[in-house]
């Protein structure tokens, strides 16, 4: 009997999460498409928690579930190992602590296969998996990452920048032509840029389908665990100063004025956003502010990362 080579191949990288990793493994187990289109490979980033021991009944159980130990840390090293072990044309990222629906892998295989022009990277959205019930103020638009309602190639701004790691997928030959995420380490220790600096490397390369690059399904659906720590404001100010960090290293590089300008006015406009959300009443009080927060942090983070270009 001749095997069937998988279609997609999904990579899920963990580091110290097993009890997470579980439960997105069932979800990828319960797709609706059969199990020999597709392969889930495991990547464990040298985890010291019990995740090995939790996976040997798993990899006895299912033959289109590879394990693999890759001992350089970082996110990464993890998912270009992954790549480098998949067979798929299409290539998958899903992280430990996300579930996805059902007919994820499905949509995945059938996009790839009858969008045309065939899509470079597809991606969806990310609805929050909460570890407990929020505080009343906290709205699920704090942990939801999403570019609208309408299915298609994205354009504008938001299409320079593509998909975020826990629900994309790309041309295995994209991913092998861009020799995969980078390892610098200055994108590496944050955590937030790998992703956005390989799409934005595929998207100033192929200047002639700019328009034609992402697909975005909303249908394609994972739901991202968010512990209870991300309630907290500190957590929020962190997050939000070292995206702002991350983003001005990608996009930059070097000091740029007009968009330095563009982001200080933004920072500047910030209390006066502020004052407008709570005028029309338009989110509960502490929402508001911790909006402000979020968002003023941001921006700092941005604006200080571009002052150092210039030492």
């Amino acid at each position: 009997m001749i095997r069937m080579v998988p279609k997609l191949s999904i990579i899920v990288c963990t580091y110290n999460r097993a009890h997470l990793l579980l439960k997105s493994l069932e979800a990828l187990f319960n797709q609706t498409i059969p199990k020999n289109i597709f392969e889930i490979i495991i990547v464990d980033n040298n985890s010291n928690d019990n995740t090995k021991e939790l996976l040997k009944p798993i990899l006895k159980a299912n033959e289109n579930v590879k394990y693999f130990l890759e001992e350089r840390q970082g996110l990464s090293h993890a998912r270009n190992r992954g790549l480098n072990e998949a067979v798929g044309q299409f290539i998958a990222y899903i992280d430990d602590d996300a579930k996805a629906i059902a007919d994820w892998a499905g949509i995945i295989i059938e996009t790839f296969e009858k969008i045309k022009p065939q899509p470079i990277s597809v991606g969806g959205k990310y609805l929050p998996w909460y570890e407990e019930v929020p505080p009343k103020w906290f709205g699920d638009d704090f942990e939801i990452r999403s570019w609208g309602e309408e299915i298609g190639f994205l354009n504008g701004k938001s299409e320079r920048h593509g998909f975020s790691g826990s629900n994309m997928a790309f041309l295995k030959s994209i991913l092998i032509k861009y020799s995969g995420f980078t390892t610098d380490p200055g994108i590496m220790r944050r955590n937030l840029g790998e992703e956005v600096d390989l799409n934005l490397r595929i998207y100033n390369d192929n200047i002639e389908r700019r328009n034609s690059i992402f697909w975005y399904d909303p249908n394609l659906i994972v739901y991202h665990y968010t512990p209870k720590k991300n309630f907290e404001l500190n957590y929020i100010k962190k997050r939000s100063f070292n995206a702002g960090i991350s983003m001005a290293f990608i996009e930059q590089n070097n000091f740029n004025l007009k968009l330095f300008c563009k982001n200080l006015i933004a920072l500047f406009l910030q209390p006066v956003v502020l004052l407008k959300n709570i005028l029309e009443f338009k989110f509960h009080l502490k929402t508001s502010f911790i909006k402000y927060v979020q968002k003023t942090n941001y921006f700092k983070g941005y604006l200080g990362k571009c002052l150092n270009f210039l030492k």
